[in-house]
């Protein structure tokens, strides 16, 4: 089972790191809140230097339960656009990209990500934008939208391969 999660928070910082128990020794995560979408949502995403892909914990509407205050409803969001089966990008183990993709029932491009730790993540890429400010925002970005995961907040994956 999973242990309980305690905060450490850093006076002056908007940023928190997690320290929680699993099947290694010492494990420590960095937290960060990104706003996402247009207008932006504020995600919460862990930092990780191993991970190519990056994803946020998505809105999945399910009868008589709530979803979780941080996951990202696309329904709000004007720049999100789903991935189709037939984009160069949902190709298995593309030199830039080596995550591998299949096609789901709706031709959209699924993902299944599982970590070392027994932790997965299992969702659509799409594409969306990292809004900075009203002016300033990324370009769309590939993203994983997780509406299966064992994690409460998404991967800010830095590893570019």
């Amino acid at each position: 089972g999973r242990e309980m999660i305690r905060a450490i928070e850093y006076p002056n910082s908007k940023t928190s790191s997690y320290n929680y128990r699993s099947s290694f020794k010492y494990s420590m995560a960095l937290i960060i809140s990104l706003p996402i979408g247009t207008p932006p949502q504020t995600q919460p995403m862990v930092l990780d230097t191993g991970s190519q892909l990056s994803w946020i914990q998505c809105h999945k509407k399910l009868p008589k339960r709530p979803p979780p205050t941080t996951s990202f409803d696309p329904s709000l969001s004007s720049s999100f656009s789903v991935l189709p089966c037939d984009h160069p990008l949902c190709k298995p183990r593309i030199p830039d990209f080596t995550l591998p993709t299949t096609c789901d029932q709706n031709r959209l491009c699924h993902y299944s990500f599982f970590y070392a730790d027994g932790t997965a993540a299992e969702g659509n890429l799409v594409r969306e934008k990292f809004t900075l400010s009203s002016s300033q925002s990324t370009p769309p970005l590939i993203l994983g939208c997780a509406q299966d995961s064992s994690a409460a907040e998404g991967i800010l994956g830095m590893n570019l391969g």
